[in-house]
């Protein structure tokens, strides 16, 4: 959503209210998270506040916990978004319903899931999650610890979902081992289910891991631990 103040003063009200909020429009780090970008008006020509996607999903988060601000602001914005068209409107809520799922998942998970024709019943018993740096790229690392049961037959478990970015995009991926208990369709199947458990809905195998996309960034975004290691789950 973009607002084009013609004057300073609009301008500065508009930048105060995102800021007051905790909205960035700068940060260092491939996995830094800018709120909005804005540019001041100068010499009679319109300046602009582009709030990005990322930052609408913040504003629904934030809503979501109570701020009366936030609220206020994505009321106005879905007015003027439906001034725009129905379509226009629809993509705006869709950004504040995933932002108000933010961190709104807590382990312990519990969930009976298929996976390839095989019912398993999973418990995610512990999430971590941290921004590792090598000389290459940064890494965003989601650690699980959880207990996968099939057919009355229990396995503990511990993997580690590693997303990176490049040209712009969010890849990731989860190791698969031959040397787990059952051997390596075993490991694939427990994992599959893991992640199914957790709201990952699409996924490649490949021989030895599971590419992921950002579409499962999206949904471990849900789990508290991870949008806190992006520091976005919360304000300021």
């Amino acid at each position: 959503m973009e607002y084009k103040p013609s004057d300073p003063e609009s301008y500065n009200k508009a930048v105060k209210l995102l800021r007051d909020l905790g909205m960035r429009d700068s940060c260092e780090g491939e996995w830094c998270v800018v709120h909005f970008t804005a540019k001041e008006p100068r010499g009679g020509e319109r300046g602009f506040v582009h709030i990005t996607a990322d930052g609408l999903r913040y504003i629904g988060w934030l809503a979501s916990r109570g701020d009366e601000r936030a609220q206020w602001l994505k009321e106005m914005l879905l007015k003027e978004a439906e001034a725009k068209g129905e379509e226009v409107r629809r993509r705006l809520e869709q950004y504040f319903r995933e932002g108000e799922m933010w961190g709104s998942v807590k382990p312990p998970v519990e969930k009976e899931v298929e996976v390839e024709g095989r019912r398993m019943k999973v418990r995610v018993e512990e999430v971590k999650a941290w921004t590792e740096k090598s000389e290459k790229t940064e890494h965003l690392v989601v650690k699980i610890k959880a207990k996968v049961e099939e057919d009355g037959r229990e396995a503990a478990m511990e993997k580690e979902a590693r997303f990176f970015k490049s040209g712009g995009r969010v890849y990731g991926y989860v190791n698969i081992h031959a040397g787990a208990e059952g051997g390596h369709e075993a490991d694939y199947a427990r994992t599959a289910a893991v992640l199914k458990a957790l709201g990952v809905e699409k996924w490649d195998r490949e021989e030895r891991r599971i590419r992921l996309t950002g579409s499962a960034l999206d949904a471990l975004m849900r789990l508290e631990p991870t949008c806190a290691a992006l520091g976005i789950c919360q304000k300021g």
